[in-house]
C-alpha cells in the first residue's frame, strides 16, 4: 500500500468515534456500576479496554454489544514515531484494524462522498443529502465524531530558532481561552471547545526517550515545531461535523483546511528581537518572561502581581529589571525566523508499512 501525505502537510493525530451496530458480543473488560442509597443500580457502563501496540503505543476500545467506541492515535499505533501521520479517512482505516483485532464490528461509512474505499469500509452512493442519509439509514447508524486532532509541522531551521518562536508567541492571548506555557518548549490555549497547542517536536520526542533515528534527526536539524488543534465535542457539533461523513466531506471541500488556517495565524510573529545567547543561558523557567520583556511587551499584564515580583526578583540576578524600560545597554539583535509548513519527505513514507 502506498501512502502519501496531503500536499499542505495537514494530518490527523487523534480520533474519537462511536457507532451503533447490530447486536454483537460485547467486549468484556469490566463494568462501572453506581448504586443509590438502597443498593439499587442506577447507572452502569462498560469499561474501555486498551490495545497495547509496539513502541509504547495504545488505543482505547469499548462495546456494550450495540455501541462500539474507539479512541486514540490510530495512525501512531505500532509505529516508532508520528512525526507525520495520515488523513482522517486513512486514520479510520487504521481504527478499523484495531476494532477487528478486538473482535468488534467495523465502522461503516455511508454517503461520505469520497471514492477512496479503505479495507473494511463500505461507501454508499454519492450525492445524497444529509436528510436523505438520515431517512434511508437502515442497518447501521452513521459514525459519530466526538474528538479529532488536526496537526501540521513547520520548519524553523534549528531548535534554537524554534525556541525563539515559542517565546515570541507565548505572549499572545486568545479571548475566552486559558493559556499555559511550558518554558520555551511549548505553549497552549484551551477551553471547552478546542485546544490549540504549539511545541518543539524534537524536545517532545526526547521527553519520551527518543534521541536517535532518522525522524528525530529530521525534527532536530530542521527545528520542527508542531501546531495541533484538538476539536472537542461542542465545537464539532457547532461546525456540523459530529457526523464523521460530514467531516470528511468538509475535508475534501477544503473547509477543514480553511479552519486550520485561521488557527494557524497564531504562528504569525514580527521579527524576533532578542539576544539569543543571553536568553538561552537563562534558566528555562525565566526565558519566556525575559524574551517578552526584551521584545518590549508589558510583562506585568501577562501574569499576576505575585508572579510578576517573583520573576522580577529572579531576573535581577541576571541584570534585568522587568519593572523598568527595556535596557538599552544589552546588545539586542533583530533577526527573522522563517516558519515554513513542511510535508513528509519521501524517505519517511518508505518505512511505513
Amino acid at each position: 500500500m502506498k501512502i502519501e501525505a496531503k500536499d499542505d502537510g495537514l494530518f490527523c493525530d487523534w480520533l474519537s468515534i462511536w457507532q451503533v451496530h447490530p447486536a454483537h458480543a460485547p467486549l468484556n473488560s469490566g463494568r462501572i456500576v453506581t448504586y443509590d442509597g438502597g443498593g439499587t443500580s442506577v447507572f452502569e457502563r462498560h469499561r474501555a479496554a486498551r490495545i497495547q501496540g509496539s513502541h509504547s503505543t495504545s488505543c482505547s476500545v469499548k462495546s456494550d454489544g450495540r455501541c462500539v467506541v474507539l479512541s486514540g492515535n490510530f495512525g501512531r499505533l505500532n509505529r516508532s514515531d508520528n512525526l507525520f501521520n495520515f488523513d482522517p479517512l486513512r486514520t479510520l482505516e487504521r481504527a478499523n484494524v484495531a476494532a477487528q483485532f478486538a473482535g468488534l464490528p467495523l465502522f461503516q461509512l455511508h454517503d461520505c462522498g469520497n471514492d477512496t474505499t479503505p479495507v473494511g469500509i463500505e461507501l454508499a452512493p454519492v450525492g445524497h443529502s444529509q436528510r436523505h442519509f438520515e431517512q434511508s439509514r437502515t442497518r447501521y447508524e452513521h459514525i459519530h465524531l466526538s474528538r479529532i486532532d488536526l496537526t501540521k509541522n513547520y520548519s524553523c531551521g534549528s531548535v534554537a530558532a524554534a525556541r525563539s518562536v515559542i517565546r515570541a508567541i507565548s505572549g499572545k492571548s486568545v479571548s475566552r481561552v486559558k493559556k499555559g506555557v511550558g518554558g520555551d518548549a511549548s505553549v497552549w490555549w484551551s477551553n471547552t471547545r478546542y485546544m490549540l497547542k504549539v511545541y518543539i517536536k524534537a524536545l517532545e520526542m526526547e521527553a519520551h526517550g527518543v534521541t536517535s533515528g532518522a525522524a528525530y534527526e529530521y525534527a532536530r536539524d530542521n527545528g520542527i515545531i508542531r501546531l495541533e488543534i484538538e476539536l472537542k465535542r461542542r465545537e464539532l457539533s457547532d461546525l456540523g461535523w459530529s457526523d464523521f461523513a460530514e467531516f470528511l466531506r468538509a475535508w475534501d471541500m477544503g473547509k477543514v483546511h480553511n479552519l486550520f488556517a485561521d488557527y494557524e495565524k497564531i504562528l504569525t510573529v514580527e521579527k524576533i528581537s532578542n539576544d539569543a545567547d543571553f536568553i538561552d543561558a537563562l534558566p528555562q523557567k525565566l526565558r519566556v518572561t525575559a524574551a517578552a520583556f526584551l521584545a518590549g511587551r508589558d510583562v506585568k499584564s501577562m501574569m499576576s502581581r505575585r508572579s510578576f515580583f517573583r520573576y522580577r526578583k529572579a531576573l535581577l540576578d541576571y541584570g534585568i529589571d522587568i519593572s523598568d524600560e527595556r535596557p538599552a545597554q544589552l546588545n539586542i539583535t533583530v533577526r527573522t525566523v522563517e516558519v515554513k509548513a513542511v510535508t513528509a519527505p519521501d524517505w519517511y513514507w518508505q518505512k511505513v508499512a
